[in-house]
């Protein structure tokens, strides 16, 4: 969907998406070669973004050095991105023709202050985007609606669309409907369907209540505008007469037939199983990844958590399952988040990116494309997982005696011991040895006093004689990192 956006606004988030992982001062040089751009647009763009956010970020520019961020804060990002979004005229229209279909191109004209040429000129680009998604604008008596072969995924597209660019208040679009009501709906459904522990579950997580308050709205707008999904799923019949019931003022004309395919919708997101064989195989694999992940947290989970975790994993299957598009297509925080953690938590980015695919060969479904959602919730549930980290073999020469070598083993395994289990085993290696014979393999990492030596290894760490705190969190940063 950024592909929609124009070429300044498309620069400047591949600029922030550059600058937020950057540790240190780039050139502006290296900047336009990662972003495919002249260096006189970087600046142009850099500029633009030190004076509407240089604070916010703490941007530094200069000449000799380039630029840097001094406060890699998505949330900042996030704000900056939601105005170039908002700032697009593709966007704009795309979001217009969702909630006003079935009008004339002046109305669009009118509503977004543009003239009916550029339209004419937007709307083959538009189509191209869609039409990757089986959707498409479409012109019906001089009248445009957007249709699509997948209505659910349109809704789903749809929802997370609203969530990136604007503010999903159902006030804002003159709907009667309030967000309270829509969440005492969803209290009532997951209540209804699932179990007590299970429905506070859900309830608990406000993001993806979020989701779903928005879901209901935009498949709320469909089902009026004339869109339907068939659905055959036993929702409580009750519970739809309720829910009809509250919802009269703003949806006169609504159906239980209309609603049960919303519902259906979320209460699969928990509980979508087709066969007791698929839910036996699931629970297996899913006991299976955790039997994995648990020896890292020595204390162990009391029984709500553990629970708690598992049901998070059954969902994080039925999202595989009934969401395999990916509709997030412009900002995806969680997304941000899991890159950070691979580069402070490499390992266990590769032990859960690993179990991920043992368990899409088991169960015939795309869990690796949840990876960043299962790291993003698995950092949410069990915090302390990532105080484990894997021993580490490093090899340590000094050029100030083997005395001095062995009082730095002492002291960094003394600094780097873990409860009851080392996360770093140094080997002291005379620097005569090194000179004679070279650096023995099978070490993770070289710690060593002489700065000639650190271009031996792939990892190589260069030691004060006393080591400093920055020596320390130098070496730290780089355990983590290692695969």
């Amino acid at each position: 969907m950024r592909k929609l956006l124009d070429l300044s606004a498309q620069r400047c988030i591949a600029l922030m998406e550059t600058l937020m992982l950057q540790e240190d001062w780039i050139s502006t040089r290296e900047l336009a070669a990662k972003v495919s751009a002249s260096e006189r647009s970087v600046a142009e763009d850099l500029a633009w973004l030190r004076k509407n956010w240089g604070e916010e970020l703490g941007m530094e520019i200069s000449v000799k050095n380039g630029v840097r961020v001094q406060h890699q804060s998505v949330a900042v990002m996030g704000q900056i991105f939601l105005k170039l979004f908002n700032d697009s005229l593709a966007l704009r229209w795309i979001k217009e023709l969702f909630f006003h279909p079935q009008n004339k191109l002046e109305f669009y004209e009118a509503k977004l202050f543009v003239s009916r040429s550029t339209l004419l000129r937007l709307f083959p680009v538009i189509n191209r985007f869609l039409g990757d998604f089986g959707m498409a604008v479409v012109r019906k008596d001089n009248l445009l609606e957007i249709q699509s072969n997948d209505e659910q995924f349109l809704r789903q597209f749809f929802t997370g669309f609203l969530i990136e660019i604007s503010d999903p208040d159902p006030s804002a679009y003159a709907l009667p409907l309030e967000p309270s009501l829509l969440k005492s709906l969803l209290q009532d459904l997951f209540t209804t369907h699932l179990s007590k522990t299970e429905s506070s579950f859900v309830m608990e997580d406000d993001i993806a209540v979020f989701y779903y308050l928005v879901f209901t709205m935009i498949s709320l707008i469909r089902e009026t505008q004339g869109y339907g999904v068939p659905s055959e799923y036993p929702i409580d019949d009750a519970l739809l007469h309720r829910s009809l019931s509250s919802l009269k003022e703003a949806f006169p004309h609504l159906s239980t037939k209309q609603l049960q395919p919303i519902y259906e919708f979320m209460i699969r997101q928990y509980i979508g199983w087709d066969s007791e064989e698929e839910k036996t195989n699931v629970f297996a694999a899913i006991t299976d990844f955790w039997s994995v992940l648990a020896p890292m947290i020595p204390s162990g989970l009391d029984e709500r958590r553990k629970e708690r975790l598992l049901f998070l994993l059954q969902s994080i299957y039925f999202t595989a399952k009934y969401r395999p598009h990916r509709t997030s297509m412009l900002f995806d925080r969680i997304g941000y988040f899991a890159d950070s953690l691979k580069k402070t938590h490499r390992s266990l980015w590769d032990l859960v990116e690993t179990q991920t695919q043992t368990m899409a060969q088991r169960l015939g479904v795309d869990i690796p494309s949840q990876l960043h959602s299962i790291l993003f919730w698995l950092c949410l549930q069990v915090p302390e997982i990532l105080d484990h980290n894997p021993n580490r073999k490093a090899i340590l020469v000094s050029d100030f005696g083997i005395q001095h070598s062995c009082f730095l083993a002492k002291m960094l395994e003394d600094q780097f011991h873990q409860g009851h289990a080392p996360r770093l085993t140094i080997t002291v290696y005379p620097l005569s040895e090194v000179l004679q014979s070279g650096l023995p393999t099978g070490y993770d990492l070289l710690l060593t006093t002489i700065p000639q030596l650190i271009p031996l290894h792939p990892h190589g760490i260069l030691l004060n004689d006393y080591p400093n705190p920055e020596n320390l969190f130098l070496l730290d940063r780089k355990m983590r990192e290692l695969p």
